[in-house]
């Protein structure tokens, strides 16, 4: 579902032209990240934080968009495809926008899959823990699934980010501090898990010597 606008912010035609022009512009770091700066009122500029998927055709890009009529702004992801030259808003459930921020976002290795970190409790069912939790979404399927979950399926009791895929694109590793994500393990200040993103199996990596 193609969404070139939010209903209460339309997107400014400056933004699509700097994302079409950026990737040749700009050099990339490690992560084929950039930024750039588009108009948002007379005068002034807004940074913008994006990647490039490895093909070369698709770019996601956060940016701040209002939620309702009057407010209050939230970051949101989008994915702008640069042949078709159609946009879609990622951090949504149906048309409607993400309640809280959406950051970081960064492709699998294919391009088929983009993580993001989120504090924003209804784009999945059930998310109501409060804290920022680790989603992908699915390009073809369009569709936003949560990636931190615990033993139980649901939203953890701590905050997760900071997703990497592994190389094949199938599991995602994030960090963490919340407990319950792998059984019989509580949690501590920050861990560093590894999803399985098909067999949806967490696994605990930051152990020492001993397996604890």
């Amino acid at each position: 579902r193609p969404l070139d606008t939010v209903p209460t912010d339309p997107l400014p035609p400056e933004l699509f032209q700097a994302v079409a022009a950026a990737p040749e512009l700009v050099s990339l770091s490690r992560w084929r990240r950039f930024a750039f700066k588009v108009p948002r009122l007379p005068g002034k500029l807004r940074a913008v934080a994006a990647v490039i998927d490895p093909t070369g055709s698709t770019v996601a890009f956060t940016y701040r968009t209002l939620l309702g009529a009057t407010g209050p702004t939230r970051d949101q992801i989008y994915v702008r495809d640069l042949a078709t030259e159609t946009t879609r808003l990622v951090s949504r459930t149906g048309q409607t926008p993400g309640n809280d921020s959406s950051v970081g976002p960064l492709f699998s290795p294919n391009g088929a899959r983009l993580a993001f970190t989120s504090g924003a409790s209804n784009l999945v069912t059930g998310d109501g823990n409060g804290f920022r939790d680790v989603f992908v979404y699915d390009l073809d399927a369009d569709a936003v699934g949560l990636v931190s979950v615990d033993v139980h399926g649901t939203t953890p009791d701590g905050q997760s980010l900071n997703p990497r895929f592994t190389p094949d694109g199938s599991k995602l590793a994030f960090v963490s501090n919340a407990g319950g994500l792998v059984a019989g393990f509580l949690g501590r200040s920050s861990d560093l898990y590894l999803r399985d993103l098909e067999a949806e199996r967490t696994e605990l990596v930051s152990l020492d010597p001993a397996g604890t």
